[in-house]
């Protein structure tokens, strides 16, 4: 432009061709962009719908996967429940079986303390479960007892199977004797993990083969004094046997004498008899 002049003739000449191709190409630019914006909303309204959907999923997934973690839980923690139950219940009928037994039966620890005792140790000992629990021989009895109680099970566990030993323990004024049966109890790992016992009392039956063997000396000292009788029975009936025939020689030679003598007179040959010698 050579002066102001004639740019603002042309302004007024073209400026309202360029306002209204402004005003074109802005709408067309707006347009353009409300569309954009109408992509960018709709996308960005889809991403999102994405979003919430892939979050109640993955909610759902977590309450599916925490429901089945609970289930899993409560039927492990029912199983446990039950195999203790099924654990006391077996615990309850083993000790009613041992109570109801005659022997005294205890099962110990491998550290010697007791876990397992019945009724029969409760009364020879004088002292209930409780008290016996977790004791050991050398608590309850006198150290060379323990000792040798000790020794007994130490002998089955070294040779590895049950062995009976003769046990002697003094209860009130009276020593009893027991038959007692040692033996190791093994895990399922074949390790050792208890020791058992069983004891019988048999002080009657000691006393009882005490006197059978005093009865069987007796029958035997017996027999040799009927031995001996019979052979002096024996001896004196052959002694009597000889004396009767001693006597019977004896007598009967003057016997035989009389006799003939007696036969001459009745026949008269020695001389004629008169009635009453006849008589007599």
């Amino acid at each position: 432009f050579n002066s102001f002049e004639e740019a603002r003739e042309l302004v007024a000449t073209w400026g309202f061709q360029l306002n209204e191709k402004i005003d074109t190409q802005l709408g067309d630019i707006i347009s353009e962009e409300n569309h954009v914006l109408a992509i960018r909303t709709e996308t960005a309204r889809k991403n999102w719908t994405q979003f919430v959907l892939l979050f109640f999923n993955l909610i759902f997934i977590i309450l599916l996967v925490m429901i089945a973690i609970i289930i899993v839980i409560l039927k492990t923690i029912k199983q446990k429940e039950e195999a203790a139950r099924l654990l006391e219940s077996n615990e309850e009928l083993l000790q009613n079986i041992i109570n109801n037994s005659g022997a005294a039966i205890h099962v110990k620890q491998r550290d010697g303390r007791f876990l397992i005792v019945n009724k029969k140790i409760e009364t020879l000992m004088g002292l209930q479960k409780e008290q016996l629990i977790g004791k050991t021989f050398y608590d309850l009895f006198p150290q060379e007892i323990a000792k040798q109680y000790i020794m007994d099970e130490l002998e089955a566990l070294r040779d590895n199977k049950p062995k009976e030993f003769e046990q002697q323990l003094m209860l009130g004024n009276e020593l009893h004797t027991f038959l007692s049966l040692k033996f190791p109890i093994f895990n399922r790992e074949n390790k050792l993990e208890f020791i058992g016992s069983i004891s019988t009392d048999i002080t009657e039956r000691i006393k009882i083969r005490n006197m059978l063997a005093q009865s069987n000396e007796e029958l035997k000292n017996n027999m040799k004094l009927l031995a001996i009788a019979k052979e002096k029975a024996e001896s004196a009936d052959h002694l009597k046997s000889a004396f009767l025939a001693t006597m019977s020689h004896e007598l009967r030679t003057p016997l035989n004498s009389i006799l003939g003598f007696t036969g001459m007179m009745h026949k008269g040959i020695v001389g004629p008899l008169n009635p009453e010698q006849k008589k007599q």
